[in-house]
């Protein structure tokens, strides 16, 4: 692990000519993961949602819960998204990326309970509000890190058995769209990353990567078997 913190830190060294301070060669999607990786693989070592998902244990009002808390985040965020695209001047590309992400986001929605937003949503959103005045592009960077960790989780889920496990085969269904989105952002960042502050891009990334920690730990299913 310390290796790779000093491969991280070296191709933030700045030995060209642009203002991200990256090496000529490393892109800066890669070194904003790398920042949080550690980060990740936490989450779903702690997460009983992960776990019971990979064990095929996973209960469907589990599952229901993690879709319902999921929707109300998208829903709320749809929101403030939508404001901040009515006022973007920004170029064709990354405008029309989140008005596609509204679009997606807006599908999600569904009937949702009139009850007091949990603590972890309102962390959320009062972080991502922070970003208003920032260029759409940290804008996609910071809504990234809920795809990005179910892409990741996907990944760790690769010897899992799906045939028997119905819940994680509609679970990799729902997550395929995402990796589009995922590499739509990626190519946009290569394309802005000289004109992009690496540190706040890592910065903005892992406090959303902190969100969905809080996330996954309020989203127990060793509660719902309790009941």
């Amino acid at each position: 692990m310390q290796c790779v913190c000093v491969c991280l830190l070296l191709a933030l060294v700045s030995l060209s000519s642009s203002s991200s301070g990256l090496v000529p060669g490393v892109r800066l999607s890669d070194v904003v993961w790398g920042f949080s990786e550690l980060l990740a693989d936490e989450i779903l070592r702690s997460s009983s949602f992960f776990q019971e998902l990979r064990s095929g244990n996973l209960t469907q009002r589990c599952y229901d819960n993690f879709q319902q808390q999921e929707a109300l985040y998208l829903t709320r965020v749809s929101s403030t998204l939508e404001a901040l695209i009515s006022r973007s001047q920004e170029a064709v590309e990354p405008r029309s990326l989140l008005q596609e992400t509204l679009k997606h986001y807006s599908s999600r929605n569904q009937s949702l309970p009139e009850s007091p937003s949990p603590q972890w949503l309102l962390l959320s959103l009062q972080s991502l509000h922070s970003l208003v005045l920032e260029e759409p592009i940290y804008w996609l960077l910071a809504l990234s890190s809920r795809p990005r960790l179910r892409v990741f989780m996907a990944g760790e889920l690769q010897g899992a058995r799906v045939k028997d496990n119905r819940l994680l085969q509609q679970w990799r269904e729902d997550t395929k769209e995402e990796v589009t989105w995922i590499l739509r952002v990626r190519k946009l960042m290569e394309e802005q990353q000289d004109h992009m502050d690496a540190f706040k891009a890592i910065n903005i990334f892992r406090e959303q990567m902190m969100n969905q920690k809080s996330f996954y730990k309020a989203l127990s299913c060793d509660e719902e078997k309790k009941r």
